[in-house]
């Protein structure tokens, strides 16, 4: 092999990754053995890739509402679920 050949594949592997590099998990994030419910109005549901945005407001153990966002599974295999 030469080296104009290895470059090109070393920059097809590199555009390849990309998409890879894009993806993320809430595993990072969140602590999944930790559930967290909570009670209030649905303000507003956004259907956007990547995932579905629901917004709420709930009230604290003050009284006070606060605004809260959610990001759910995927727009796509939430579609196919209706």
């Amino acid at each position: 092999m030469n080296t104009r050949t290895i470059a090109a594949l070393a920059l097809a592997v590199a555009v390849a990754a990309v998409p890879l590099l894009a993806h993320h998990t809430a595993a990072y994030i969140y602590d999944v053995m930790k559930p967290v419910s909570m009670q209030g109005v649905v303000t507003a549901v956004e259907w956007k890739n990547p995932h579905v945005l629901v917004h709420l407001d709930a009230q604290d153990q003050d009284g006070s509402v606060r605004a809260w966002a959610s990001s759910t599974t995927s727009s796509r295999p939430a579609m196919r679920s209706l």
